[in-house]
């Protein structure tokens, strides 16, 4: 087990790794954007623009299709808080499939006595 251990423990910082270096090329992109939806923002939130007038106002400071093309960006760019690094370590596949015959020979798979009949169905 305790080869695994390593292996897990490098395999992890490794896509660790390759997403925060991935994320830091993103950066550039997702500020970008993030200027020009701050700029609708400001004034979605202008009290002295009329209600009337804001999509007009929006538009006049960034043109529809920039605004759409930096939703899209934030879309493509933006992690949910719990997607941290498992997509690398999913396309990692091809390390761990060739450290996987090694461990699964190695570790024994066993059994509680109350659990022993579904063991020996599923084994």
């Amino acid at each position: 087990m305790r080869p695994f251990c390593g292996f897990r423990t490098a395999a992890t910082r490794r896509c660790r790794t390759t997403c925060e270096k991935a994320r830091l090329r993103t950066l550039k992109d997702l500020d970008a954007a993030a200027i020009q939806l701050s700029q609708v923002g400001r004034l979605l939130l202008d009290r002295s623009v009329p209600d009337a007038a804001v999509r007009g106002a929006a538009f006049a400071r960034v043109v529809p299709e920039a605004l759409e093309a930096a939703v899209g960006q934030v879309e493509r760019l933006v992690r949910p808080p719990e997607d941290v690094y498992y997509q690398e370590l999913c396309e990692s596949f091809r390390r761990v499939r060739t450290f996987l015959p090694s461990l699964l020979r190695t570790v024994r798979f066993g059994a509680t006595p109350a659990a022993f009949s579904r063991y020996v169905v599923v084994g």
